[in-house]
């Protein structure tokens, strides 16, 4: 009998685990900022890149129309 309890707790908790997961996955691809962990996106990396990427594209935009 006390195996089937524990086997019962041990299958539950799997699926409890399972479930989170999963959610926890899916709210995490909702923005740029998903996996941020802070308040604001003052440091996010991913708008760090995103600008680090336009000021690129700028300067070559420049150096294409100087020649």
């Amino acid at each position: 009998m006390i195996q089937k309890i524990l086997t019962f707790i041990i299958v539950i908790s799997a699926v409890f685990w399972v479930v989170y997961r999963f959610y926890r996955f899916s709210k995490q691809n909702v923005g740029p900022c998903g996996g941020c962990i802070s308040k604001n996106c003052s440091s996010c990396p991913a708008i760090d890149l995103k600008a680090e990427a336009e000021r690129r594209k700028n300067a070559k935009s420049e150096k294409s129309a100087e020649r």
